[in-house]
């Protein structure tokens, strides 16, 4: 998961190497890239000899002549379109997109803002548009800025695209402040990611942010930031206090590791210190707290669904659901709630009202529904709990709204680093026990580690067997 979090945050590079390139050296680079006769495998190793190239002024006049002249249709045979987002090196780059591809990341790159922008506003060059991003952010162009904040809710790979491109910008205007603030409070699913590669910007309301996501209930959220922070030259003050705290009380070893190794590289020991005792204490399957006893289960807390096998066949001969096992989770209202689980390629769920119609609520590969969690008092409030056992990520909890229409949307609440193997709901409160090894407490201990989510957004360890290397 770790591994997908930092590809999310520094974007997105594919590479298509010819078969039999020619030799093109560093000295013959500039003018392969500048001539409009070039076959695109020379295109290629071209920008591999410019790699750290610094640019007489001489190259950059000659690379900019060329521009204005520069073809913006596909070097080479290109069968497929653009990905958003994703700089694709190959032959679908255009002539005109190899020589913004060369200076994106060049002290050179001021000189070319007009032609990026003529491309950013050229829809016959899409393959060119990362490139043209990269130069206007990194000259500091206002139309950054914007690009960037749009790529924000574009979708996945465009999160780490546009976060990039923030991170370049040495300025940030109030809307940007306010779009990232209010992205950060939103339940998209990539919000906090944003916020972990923006945790090492100066500005004060930047730093008050990476000290909320250090204490994100998401697992990833943590780790994020930690990796962010870790990569800046300087922290602030109260951003290593966090981390030092995190380093010696949080909830999952692995985080504590990772942020005990940025304070070690800056020179802080972490050393010993007392973590506040939990309020919540887990034994044989139950937890004892201040609202009293909870029992955890491994089903659903609502009820079960009438007819429940009749619903998962009918719903299959509908042709609406794959011919795959359905399983009933259990009754929201009068309505059955199903869901598939696919393991690694993700699962879905529907629903099925009592008259026999269906529909799918959601599909998606980042969900592996198991249980579907709601209190009597609060029947409203119905979350949805995913579990597995995989690296691309083990469990998560999402919302599941009912619309004024009747019908049910799901909205991605926050990510589990472990794999969920009990929980309750009580109180608005979600306690979630982690299996031993997915989210380990203590890297020594063989027990499940509980955690307790509070409705006020933070969360706890319960006190038990898997936390003894912070309480013995």
């Amino acid at each position: 998961m770790l591994i997908a979090l930092l590809a999310l945050l520094h974007g997105q590079l594919w590479t298509q190497e010819p078969q039999h390139p020619p030799n093109v050296s560093e000295g013959q680079a500039v003018s392969v890239l500048a001539s409009p006769d070039s076959l695109w495998e020379a295109r290629f190793q071209a920008l591999k000899a410019l790699d750290q190239h610094r640019f007489t002024k001489e190259e950059v006049a000659a690379l900019h002549s060329a521009l204005a002249s520069a073809s913006t249709k596909p070097s080479g045979p290109c069968t497929h379109p653009p990905e958003p987002c994703v700089a694709e090196i190959g032959p679908c780059l255009s002539p005109a997109g190899f020589i913004l591809t060369a200076v994106r990341e060049s002290h050179a790159r001021d000189a070319f803002v007009k032609a990026a922008l003529g491309a950013l506003d050229d829809p016959d060059d899409a393959f060119a548009l990362p490139a043209a991003r990269d130069i206007l952010a990194g000259a500091g162009h206002p139309r950054g800025e914007s690009e960037a904040l749009s790529l924000l809710t574009a979708g996945t790979y465009c999160v780490g695209a546009g976060t990039r491109m923030l991170r370049t910008l040495p300025k940030l205007s109030d809307q940007a402040r306010r779009g990232l603030v209010d992205l950060f409070k939103s339940p998209q699913p990539h919000g906090h990611l944003v916020l972990a590669a923006l945790a090492g910007r100066p500005e004060p309301w930047a730093q008050s942010m990476a000290s909320k996501a250090l204490r994100h209930r998401d697992t990833s959220a943590r780790l994020g930031t930690i990796e962010a922070v870790g990569e800046e030259k300087e922290i602030s003050g109260s951003v290593q206090r966090e981390l030092l705290e995190i380093a010696r009380c949080d909830g999952a070893a692995h985080v504590r590791n990772a942020a005990a190794k940025v304070l070690r590289k800056r020179g802080v020991e972490v050393g010993s210190g007392s973590c506040p005792l939990p309020t919540w204490t887990v034994a044989n399957g139950a937890l004892t707290g201040p609202s009293g006893s909870v029992k955890l289960t491994w089903s659903s807390t609502v009820p079960s669904c009438p007819d429940s096998a009749v619903a998962s066949t009918e719903l299959r001969r509908s042709g609406k659901a794959p011919n795959r096992e359905l399983k009933a989770l259990g009754a929201v209202g009068k309505d059955c709630i199903l869901a598939a689980n696919w393991g690694e390629f993700g699962g879905a769920l529907w629903l099925r009202r009592p008259d026999g119609t269906s529909e799918e609520i959601i599909r998606d590969g980042l969900i592996h529904p198991v249980a579907v969690l709601a209190e009597q008092e609060s029947p409203d409030e119905v979350l949805v709990i995913s579990s597995l056992g995989h690296m691309s990520g083990s469990g998560g909890v999402g919302k599941l709204r009912v619309l004024a229409d009747g019908r049910y949307r799901y909205e991605p609440w926050f990510d589990f680093w472990g794999q969920p193997v009990a929980w309750a709901y009580q109180d608005r409160r979600l306690f979630i026990s982690f299996e031993e090894g997915s989210m380990s407490a203590c890297e020594d201990s063989r027990a499940d580690t509980t955690l307790v989510f509070e409705p006020d957004g933070t969360f706890a360890l319960a006190r038990s067997e898997a936390t003894r290397c912070l309480w013995p």
